[in-house]
Parts: structure tokens; sequence; C-alpha cells
């Protein structure tokens, strides 16, 4: 999990976080552009190759299987709609305002 956050005293308040990072979000994510078209940030190959694994491991449990319902929308069901309407090349993020990590 990397965090982002103005505010240092929110890092890892609720959520243990891998990469913290005390900043404006706009700014932090300009920089990270900038480091990597300047080709400064390079992947680690094992850390990919393990993030990777996990993503495999993840995929395999079928978590995207759900009983649909006509009275509520579930967010499987959203995530479904947005990726056909899309067709995959979508990144979905959310947010909800003032919450705790």
């Amino acid at each position: 999990i990397i965090h982002v956050d103005i505010d240092p005293s929110s890092i890892s308040k609720r959520v243990k976080v891998d990469v913290p990072i005390v900043g404006d979000v706009k700014e932090v994510l300009e920089e990270m552009i900038r480091q990597l078209e300047a080709g400064e940030a390079r992947p680690n190959p094992d850390a990919l190759a393990a993030w990777w694994k996990q993503v495999d491991e993840w995929r395999s449990r079928k978590c995207m299987v759900y009983k649909n319902s006509d009275e509520i929308i579930k967010p499987q069901f959203v995530i479904q709609k947005l990726w056909e309407v899309t067709g995959g090349e979508a990144i979905v993020t959310s947010d909800v305002g003032q919450h705790q990590m």
C-alpha cells in the first residue's frame, strides 16, 4: 500500500502502509511521472514477479463471481460493466472523501 497524504499524522493511522509519502498528491504524482519518463525509476524484477504471482492467486479465487440482485447494484456488477464499456482499458479508483487509512 502506498499512502500519499499532506498530513503526516494520517499516514498509517489505521492501516499499515508499505510506502508512506508525505506531500501534496498532485506534486507527488507529477514527480513520480517525471522520474518514470526520465528513466530514473526502475522496477525491481523480483518484486514485480512476486506481485504478479499474488495477482494470479487473487484471480484464481474468482473474486468477480457474484450473485446478481434486482434490489441493489453490487460493486462487482459496476466493475464488470466498466470493463465491458472500456474494453478492459480503464484504471478505476474510488474515494470516499475524508476517509481514514
